[in-house]
Parts: C-alpha cells; structure tokens; sequence
C-alpha cells in the first residue's frame, strides 16, 4: 500500500514537473523522472560514432551552449563516465534499445533524449533527428538549468509536419545581409524549422540581365554560401523568384517594358517573357541545392487586358492562366526543380487545377484569425494535390507585428492544414512598405515553428470552443517558455512587453501601428483624437515599456539585440502618444490660453525625439540589411521634425461643429498675422486678416498663411470644407481609412468618398442619422472605385429608418 501512495506521488509530481519545462517546440511526449545532471567540465560529449561529421556538428553547438549558459568547458572525448552521448539509434552501440521507444512517424526526424542523474543520451534514426536531439538539450541547459543542473526526464519527440520553415520578404525594400540570413537559419534551427526561402522578385544579381537588380542584390555565389551553411543546421533553402505578377519592379527598367501586360503582369501572350524566364531560370535555378522553387504567381489581377486580351476571350482565363504555370514547369524541368505556387488564383478559378501540372506544390495562404481555414485548402486536397499552408506574422505595413491576429492565424491554419494532409508549413514575412524591421518578428516567428512541429490538433469529439481553449492553452506555455528559450531569461518580461506593444494599436494616436499612418502629419489628427485619455495612455505606455526591455536587454545571454527592436517600436508609440497630445492641444489653442505653452514646448521636444528615432532606425537597419532602400526610409524621419517645426507657423483650420455648416477657427502657436482666402487664390498681406471665426454655409475652400514682419513663414495651409447635403451625424463600427471620413460619404460631391481602414465584416452598418425629418425621393448608393478595383463592398442591405429602432428594407445591391 505504501508503494501504490509512492508511486501516485511521483506520477503527479512528473505530469507538474512536465508542464514546467521551457521548451519551444513542445515536444510530443514528455516523461519526468526524480533528479536531475549536473553539466560541469568533467563532463565529457561521447560520440557513437566520432567520425560522423553531422553529429560532430551537432555536438559543437552543445559545446557553445554549455559555455554561453554555464560557463562550463565541456569537450568531445572518447568515453568517459556520467556522459552525453550523442548518436544514431540503430546505427551506433548503446543507442540500440532506443529503437522502440520512438513511433514510427519519428523515423525521419524524430529524437530520443534521455536525462538520468548518471548521464545523457540524444539519439535520433537520422543526423537531423540527432541534429533536433541537441537542439531540445541545448534549450533544456539555456532555459531549465538550475545550479549548472537540468532535470532529469525521457522526451520522445517527432514533427508533425515535414517541411517547417519561414519566408523572408527580401525584394520589398530590405535586403537582409549573408551574415543575417544565416543568423536566421541557425536560429530558427534551433526550434526545428528545416526550410527557407527568399521572396525574390527583382533583387537577384543576374549575368544576363545585369540591369534588374540594385547594387546590393544578391548573388548566385551568395545563395550556394547559403545554401551550403543551411544544410549544417539540417535548412534546405528554397529556391524563390516571382514569375508571373508583382513583375513591376522588373517591367519599369529600360528595355524591360515589352515584357509587361498590365500592371504588374508579365505577359503570357509574348514568347519574349519565356526567353526571359528562361535567362533567369538558368542562373536562379542552379543556386539552389534543394529540388523545391517557388515560382509565386499570384495576385494577377489584370490578365486579359493587355497582350494577352484576345488569348483569353478564346481560351478563357483560366486556361491561359494555366498555360504560364505549365510553360514555367517545362523551364524548370531541366534543373530537377518542382513548382511552388500560391494558390489564390486557383481558388478564385477553381477551373484550372485540374490543368495545373500534376506534382506541383500549392501554397495555401490567408493571413487574417479566422477560426476555421478549410475552404482555403479543401479545393485542392479534393484534386490530390501537395500543399503546404502559409500564414503569417502580421508584419507588413506595421510599425511592429500585430500579434493578436498572428498566433490565431498561424495556429489556426497550421492546425487545418495537419488535419488535412499538408506536407508543411511556411510561416511569411512581408515588407510591404519597405520599412519593416526582421528583428520585430522573431516572436510569431517561434510561434510558427511552435504549432509546425506539434500542431494544436483537436482530438475526436472537440468542438471550436474546446481547439480554442487547446491553442489558448498551448499559448500560454510558449509565453512562459519564451524569454527562456530566445534570451536565457527567466520569467516571461520580454513576452509580456512585445505582447502589450503590440497591444497599443488600439489606442487612438497609434494610427492602429501602420507605417504609413505614423508619418501622418500632426495637424490632421488633433480634431479625429475623440478620447484624449487614450494619447496620455498610449504615450506613458511606450515610455514604460522601452525602459523595461532596455532594462532587462543586457541580462540576456542570447540574442539580446533582438530586444532593441521592441525597444524601438515602443519608442514610436511614446512618440505618437505625445504627437497626439500636442495635435490635441492645437486645436484648443483658442478655448484653452493654457493649452499654447504646452503645445508648443511638447512640439520642440518631439521635433528633437524625430532624428533622433531615425537614428535608431538606421543603426537597427544595418545591423540586418544591406544599405540599398535605406535611403527611401530615413528621411521620412527628417521630414517628420520637419512637420513638428513647421506645426508652429502653419496655420491650424478647425472644422465646423455641425455637418451643415458653422464657423471656421484659424489658430497658430508662431507670432505675427493670419491673412486667409475663399476664392481658391494664395493669401498675401492684402488678403483678410483673419480676427473671429469664419462663418461657413456651403462647401468652401480656405487657404490660411502666417506672415511675420511682413514674410511668409510657416506652411499654406489649405481646407475644403465639405458640409453634407443635409445636417447629419454618421455611426459606423468601421475604422476611417486616412481622411476618406463618414461625411465624405453625404457631402453629394462623387470625387469624395468614406473609405474603411479593414474588410467590411458581416452585419457591420454605415448609417446615417439627419438632424431634422426629410422627405426622401431617391437614395443612390456608390460602392467601389475605379483606382481601387480590390477595394469593393460585396453586397449589402439599403434600410431606412423614421425612429431609429425600427428598419424596413428597401433595396439589396452586389
């Protein structure tokens, strides 16, 4: 009876002592013992075999660990007692027994690592599942050591999925260095992604086409570098170059344009786009060791409306659509290479999979947190074709990933494309903007290869709730892992900080962390900031969490560059909080005298803090990338102190304070006279000096100047004020995109038009409420614009209402 008390007693002290490993990925099996090994010099690393080079590899990284972590010198020695030994089961002698201990699905790159108070053993039927062995000992030792001492437990391990890797977006304005892109590859490594592939569309250096790329492009040379330090860390790099759409940056180079078809298209309708391809193809296609290239070829919105117009009115669209794919394959062919391709356009047209050649790869993508990805990948499992799903971490056009929506959609997918039959997983980057920083990224990344190796798969009978509660379950042990396993630190600091910077883009001032929206200029904000308190908030929590990650940075024993990039985001947000507040302030110069010396001291201070970011911005960039593109970026920081400076003398317009017209307020923080017009022409010395408010009564448009000592200074300001067709208010969940504002939408001029900043999302509203009753003979309804073909409402529901509670329809549209 004693012993049964015993042995319940060490059964729940080993499920607890599992659940407080740190370890990224999870491994699938984990059995904790009593004690733990104590890794000191004397330690020795025994080789089951000493002339396998792999394992040999392997074991110098576990040198580094032990030396970095403990501070312990351990070396490769013959044998010895209380050792590690690092081998191949079925292979080396002592690892012999171990082959019944892993699954069959292990026998690819599945590991045995055994920890006893005597010694250790890491083992896999490969030199990658070894290689993955050390790789989970080297995060037990950098996460889990106490006293140079890690606990002692047996873990049988193997991925769920065969390819596991990352995409770097390199052809949008970064160009990674070869020292980074191999700082990414033993990295990532190190949580068991084996795959790697660089989105390429003008940036590769070739012989015969010497013109396409910028100076820093990579090179042949440079990829077959790659390639070769990649496959040490068991990382096949996957040969990558844009063969159909997104073909601008090719198309603008003299000499190149015959090749375009619209837009962005290459065209298929001309034989001179197949020799190119070929040219490429010949110097691209060889760098590469590994059999797999991702050909892209998608987003070809425009086919058909160029050469290739009477191609597809005979052929249809689908079918010339397919004809490139199969063309690019027969390119290809020679080099032993099999397509990738991602598989919008063949879920928008499902009628060209089954023409699309036969051993082709899809790419399955989406990047937004939907809770179910089955209609992405179910079009072509029906077909038997292979597919990997790629998410996303959120990164493109944002100040830093937008965390929330990554690790759902990178969970989520992962997890549906497991169920289905996926060879794998490839996590994405992109640059849209051209400012993104890599080093933001590396937490959704680790999520990825999280959820690649041990996908949150639900058991038989789980509903939607009980997968959720799996993946919230899962997530919360990789932030407790994370600081451990990335930085050697313990706690969950670093986590939690990039968690709640991410977080700051909900606060108004944050421009929801678009790029794009932080270069905005101060005195188009101050009036759209409806909660105050929220610029206070978002300022005093960028400042609070830069002084914590630059506090805890130099604690870290791995990869601790990695926090100035949250650092820096956060920074940004501090900066936008307080841009906010003082864009607040001008607007209440004239009702508040107190609001002046603040706006003005918080302006100097911030055109001060804007080099200074940019400064940083710099140091961050070369840290990662090579110099071209640099420039683009750089002096938006300049011209951001600028704005700050020139927010002084430029005069601030206010808007009328009701839709059907009002008076107008000019303010300014600099010294002298605001002359103003509304007949269109410039303001001079002549023009009316401006003393009261303005009364408006119809769209108008007003040109402000301040002139001191008789001299313009400062901006022309200019504001046309659009005033509704009727006095009325508007009531929309949806974020306004810019200044594309809900009245634009009844001002009754077409140029003008309310744009939402996200997808419209079913039952949302856009309603409009008139201050007065009106009897209503015809209500017309525009969606859409021409310059924006993508951006379009679907269909909707025209309803009226005379109380505001009760609604009857009166027209559907598409």
């Amino acid at each position: 009876m004693r012993n049964l008390v015993l042995l319940c007693v060490i059964l729940i002290c080993s499920i607890a002592g599992a659940d407080d490993l740190r370890l990224v990925p999870t491994p699938q099996r984990v059995e904790m013992s009593t004690g733990t090994f104590a890794i000191t010099r004397h330690v020795p690393i025994v080789l089951g075999n000493p002339n396998d080079a792999e394992d040999l590899f392997a074991a110098q990284q576990l040198i580094t660990e032990a030396k970095t972590d403990l501070g312990v010198d351990v070396r490769v020695e013959r044998s010895g007692g209380g050792s590690i030994g690092i081998g191949r089961i079925g292979r080396d002698a002592g690892f012999a027994d171990l082959d019944a201990k892993l699954p069959k699905e292990g026998d690819a790159e599945g590991y045995v690592l055994i920890v006893k108070p005597d010694g250790i053993i890491a083992a896999g039927k490969t030199s990658a599942g070894t290689f993955y062995a050390v790789q989970t000992l080297k995060l037990l030792i950098r996460a889990n050591a106490k006293d140079g001492a890690i606990p002692c437990c047996t873990i049988i391990d193997w991925p769920a999925l065969s390819i596991r890797g990352w995409q770097d977006d390199i052809s949008r304005g970064p160009i990674p260095t070869l020292d980074y892109m191999k700082r990414e590859v033993r990295t990532m490594a190190e949580y068991k992604q084996n795959a790697f592939t660089m989105y390429t569309e003008h940036v590769f250096k070739l012989k015969k086409h010497p013109t396409i790329a910028p100076p820093d492009g990579i090179t042949a040379d440079e990829v077959k570098e790659l390639s070769a330090y990649a496959k040490q860390y068991h990382v096949q790099v996957i040969g990558n170059f844009q063969s159909f759409g997104h073909f601008a940056n090719i198309l603008k180079v003299p000499g190149y344009e015959n090749l375009g078809e619209a837009g962005w298209l290459i065209s298929p309708a001309k034989e001179e786009s197949y020799k190119f391809l070929a040219d490429v193809y010949s110097e691209i296609a060889p760098a590469y060791e590994s059999p797999l290239f991702d050909i892209n070829c998608d987003e070809t919105g425009g086919l058909g409306t160029g050469a290739s117009k009477e191609m597809v009115e005979k052929e249809g669209l689908g079918a010339v659509y397919a004809g490139h794919i199969n063309r690019i394959a027969a390119l290809l062919k020679p080099y032993g290479k099999t397509p990738m391709m991602w598989g919008d356009i063949a879920i928008a047209y499902p009628d060209i999979v089954p023409k699309l050649p036969k051993d082709l790869i899809v790419l399955s993508w989406g990047y937004d947190p939907r809770a179910s990805f089955d209609d992405a990948i179910t079009p072509f499992t029906k077909l038997g074709f292979r597919f990997l799903v790629c998410p996303g971490v959120s990164c493109w056009s944002e100040i830093y990933p937008n965390i929330g929506d990554a690790v759902v959609n990178i969970s989520n997918y992962t997890r549906d494309g497991a169920r289905l039959g996926a060879m794998g997983m490839l996590n994405t980057t992109w640059d849209d903007s051209g400012e993104n920083l890599f080093g933001s990224n590396w937490y959704p990344l680790l999520w990825g290869a999280e959820c690649a190796w041990n996908p949150a798969i639900p058991k038989d009978g789980e509903d939607a709730k009980d997968a959720n509660k799996q993946r919230d379950a899962r997530l919360a042990a990789f932030n407790k892992a994370f600081d451990g396993v990335f930085y050697g630190l313990p706690g969950d600091t670093v986590a939690t900080a990039m968690i709640d910077i991410s977080a700051l883009r909900k606060y108004q001032g944050s421009g929801g962390m678009r790029d794009q929206n932080f270069w905005t200029d101060m005195r188009t904000i101050g009036n759209a900031l409806t909660k105050p308190d929220d610029a206070v908030t978002l300022a005093k929590s960028g400042n609070s969490i830069a002084n914590g990650l630059i506090e805890i940075a130099p604690k870290a024993r791995h990869n601790a560059d990695s926090i100035d990039y949250a650092a820096f985001a956060a920074r940004k947000m501090q900066f936008a909080g307080e841009r906010a507040q003082a864009a607040r302030d001008l607007t209440h110069l004239n009702s508040d005298p107190t609001a002046r010396d603040d706006a003005r001291k918080l302006i100097d201070s911030l055109a001060k803090e804007a080099p200074a970011l940019g400064g940083e911005y710099v140091r961050l960039w070369k840290e990662e990338n090579r110099s071209w593109w640099l420039d683009q970026n750089t002096p938006r920081y300049d011209q951001l102190s600028a704005q700050m400076q020139a927010a002084v003398d430029t005069p601030i317009l206010s808007v009328p304070t009701t839709s059907g017209g009002g008076a107008l307020s000019i303010t300014t923080l600099g010294a002298g006279d605001v002359h103003y017009t509304i007949d269109g022409s410039d303001p001079t010395t002549s023009s009316p000096r401006y003393t009261a408010p303005i009364t408006l009564s119809q769209t108008t448009e007003v040109r402000a100047r301040l002139f001191r000592d008789g001299k313009a200074v400062g901006d022309l300001a200019t504001e046309t004020y659009r005033l509704t067709t009727r006095a009325a208010t508007f009531a929309t969940p949806l974020p306004t995109y810019e200044n594309y504002t809900p009245a634009n939408a009844f001002d009754g001029d077409d140029k003008t038009f309310f744009w939402s900043g996200r997808e419209v999302r079913k039952d949302e509203t856009f309603t409009i409420i008139l201050d007065q009753p009106a009897q209503l003979h015809h209500i017309t309804v525009t969606t859409g614009h021409p310059d924006h073909p993508a951006d379009y409402l679907h269909e909707g529901v025209l309803e009226i209402s005379s109380d505001g509670k009760t609604f009857t329809t009166v027209a559907t549209f598409k």
